[in-house]
């Protein structure tokens, strides 16, 4: 491993900042793997859900992968690429990270998919989800279906009916020529290539920086493993891409973007009047549910339990709900205040947030997106 605390280390990055910084500007890229993302959590191991799905690296579980957030080098490419220094980012990596990050689409490509995203192949919009598409697919519309990528879920374009694919490069799939080609093309045009967290032993991702050595490019490489390129790399630097990525931008005078990690969130209620029955005071009754939902119900896989205290009038006033849905219905007047307190998973230091919901009775009912800051909590 490189001491990142000896002077030949300094030396090395300081030069690739001077570099990166040179005017003209040189063109530079990056190309990422599964090692850039071990610091959220995430490693190279196939989990059985996604066995057949993919021969990318993917996490041991989903939970990792849906709770995992971008890290210090994912935030540093994303700055590097929205100021310039960096023109284009590749990845085998299909976690997405390198989307939330802030890297804009024009500037990536996503060699093996991202599992939060499905697309449209009638109007080719593009809906990037919180949860991963192909484990939460929509079960019930894929009985006629026979598409493997198909997710069940209808594009939602004015005038379009198309159905949603996810972007998975499943087993003996070739990657989509659009995106390969494009890689191909940057690595061809780049001046600096620099590889990050990958051992390059994956085809074609490990022949784009060849393409680009071949062509003059000077080539980068940065992980704590040994890769199939280590012998023609022009900077060789053992380190983690954290790491790496903390001193580089120190050298640049640039400070590393704070992530900001958001879930919108529905709290709210749905009500409709009692039917009155004979010889029972039903005035001002009403059947009404009280819910927190996912935004386009989506999965609230960052939620543990769910617990509503209602008015005292009401035995058991207090009610926990263990899993999804956390919907309760009741029967009462109204109107009166319900404490709700949402328990996050323990993946988040905050234990618990907790919000006020007056139960009304007007129209249909009364709800309100909140959005969960989950950012270090």
């Amino acid at each position: 491993m490189e001491d990142p605390n000896s002077a030949e280390t300094y030396a090395k990055i300081k030069s690739l900042a001077e570099l990166l910084s040179s005017t003209p500007r040189k063109r530079a890229i990056a190309f990422t793997g599964a090692g850039i993302s071990a610091s959220a959590g995430i490693n190279e191991q196939e989990f059985p859900e996604h066995f057949e799905t993919t021969t990318a690296p993917l996490p041991t579980n989903q939970f990792a992968l849906e709770q995992a957030i971008p890290t210090q080098a994912h935030m540093s490419l994303a700055k590097l690429a929205d100021e310039g220094y960096l023109s284009y980012v590749a990845t085998c990596n299909i976690d997405g990270l390198h989307r939330r990050s802030g890297v804009q689409p024009a500037r990536l490509g996503e060699l093996y998919g991202n599992v939060f995203l499905e697309t449209c192949p009638k109007c080719r919009a593009e809906y990037l989800r919180d949860y991963d598409v192909a484990m939460h697919r929509n079960r019930a519309a894929l009985a006629e279906l026979a598409d493997v990528h198909a997710t069940g879920r209808q594009c939602t374009t004015p005038g379009c009916d198309g159905m949603l694919r996810d972007t998975l490069v499943r087993n003996e799939e070739t990657l989509a020529e659009p995106v390969i080609t494009r890689a191909l093309q940057e690595a061809l045009q780049a001046e600096v290539v620099f590889c990050l967290g990958s051992n390059l032993e994956s085809s074609p991702f490990c022949e784009l920086p060849v393409a680009a050595k071949e062509r003059g490019a000077q080539l980068i490489i940065v992980g704590p493993e040994r890769t199939m390129l280590d012998g023609v790399a022009d900077v060789r630097l053992r380190m983690s891409p954290d790491r790496f990525a903390e001193m580089l931008m120190k050298s640049l005078g640039k400070a590393i973007p704070k992530f900001a990690l958001r879930k919108p969130i529905w709290i709210g209620n749905t009500h409709e009047m009692v039917t009155p029955e004979k010889g029972f005071d039903t005035e001002n009754r009403h059947k009404w549910t009280v819910f927190v939902r996912g935004d386009n119900n989506s999965p609230l896989n960052f939620i543990d339990r769910v617990e509503f205290r209602l008015a005292p009038s009401f035995d058991p006033a207090l009610i926990v709900l263990e899993e999804p849905p956390f919907e309760l219905t009741r029967v009462g007047r109204g109107p009166f205040e319900v404490l709700i307190t949402i328990h996050l998973t323990h993946n988040f230091r905050r234990g618990s947030l907790t919000f006020r919901h007056m139960l009304l009775f007007q129209d249909i009912g009364e709800q309100k997106c909140v959005q969960i800051d989950l950012t270090g909590v």
